[in-house]
C-alpha cells in the first residue's frame, strides 16, 4: 500500500521537472509582416537613376525643314544691274548621333533686274550642323556649313554658281517632333557665265526655319 507521504513527494517532484522544462524551452515569434518588408527593402540593391527625358530630336531622327532665306548658296542671276534674292527652301534633317546632323535644302531664286525682267533659278545644298548639348535641352545652339550648287532658269543653259557657307544659330524644340530655329549663314559664292565668273564675298544669309520630326 502506498503511502500518502510518497504521493505527495511525486507529485512536488513532478511539478519542479515539468517547470525545469518550460524555462529551457524558449517560444520562436514569427516575425510580422511589417519587419519582412523592411529586411527586403534592406537588402535590395538601390535602383539606378531614371534617364533624363528627352525633350528634343536625337540619333536617328528624321525631319522635314522648311524655311525662309538662309540657303546653301545665294543663286547669282546674270546680267547688268541685276540683284538676287531668295525665296522659301524645303529639305531634311537627319541626326546621326544627339549632336550631329546632316542637312539639304531645295531654295528657290527670284532677281530684279534694271530692265524690269525677273530672273527665276534654285540652288541645292548640303552639309553638316554641330548641335550643343543634348536631347535633354529644348533650346540647342548650333554651328555648321554648307555646299551647294544653283542655276538660272531664265538665263543661258551654261550658267550656274556654287557656293560654301559657315554659319550658326539655335533651335527651340517645342517637342522631340517639332521645332523652330534662327540661323545666319556668311559664304562665298562664285557665278560662273560665258562672260566671266562672278565672286560674291562675304553673303550674309539670316534665315528662319521650322522642322518636323518622325
Amino acid at each position: 500500500m502506498i503511502r500518502p507521504g510518497l504521493l505527495v513527494a511525486l507529485a512536488v517532484s513532478a511539478s519542479a521537472w515539468a517547470q525545469e522544462i518550460g524555462s529551457e524551452i524558449t517560444p520562436v515569434t514569427p516575425p510580422s509582416s511589417a519587419g519582412q518588408a523592411q529586411a527586403s527593402t534592406a537588402s535590395a540593391p538601390a535602383a539606378p537613376g531614371a534617364p533624363a527625358p528627352e525633350l528634343s530630336a536625337g540619333r536617328l531622327a528624321f525631319g522635314i525643314r522648311a524655311g525662309f532665306q538662309g540657303t546653301a548658296v545665294p543663286v547669282i542671276v546674270t546680267g547688268t544691274g541685276v540683284s538676287g534674292g531668295t525665296a522659301p527652301q524645303l529639305g531634311f534633317s537627319l541626326f546621326v548621333t544627339d549632336h550631329l546632323a546632316i542637312d539639304a535644302d531645295l531654295g528657290l531664286s527670284l532677281g530684279i533686274g534694271a530692265s524690269g525682267t525677273v530672273p527665276f533659278g534654285f540652288g541645292i545644298g548640303a552639309g553638316l550642323q554641330w548641335y550643343f548639348h543634348g536631347p535633354d535641352r529644348a533650346v540647342r545652339p548650333f554651328v555648321g556649313g554648307k555646299v551647294g550648287f544653283g542655276k538660272n532658269f531664265s538665263t543661258s543653259g551654261d550658267d550656274f554658281s556654287l557656293g560654301v557657307q559657315v554659319g550658326g544659330g539655335a533651335a527651340y524644340f517645342f517637342s522631340p517632333n517639332f521645332s523652330v530655329d534662327a540661323r545666319v549663314l556668311v559664304g562665298v559664292a562664285m557665278g560662273f557665265q560665258r562672260a566671266g565668273v562672278d565672286v560674291v564675298l562675304g553673303t550674309l544669309s539670316p534665315g528662319l526655319g521650322a522642322t518636323v520630326f518622325f
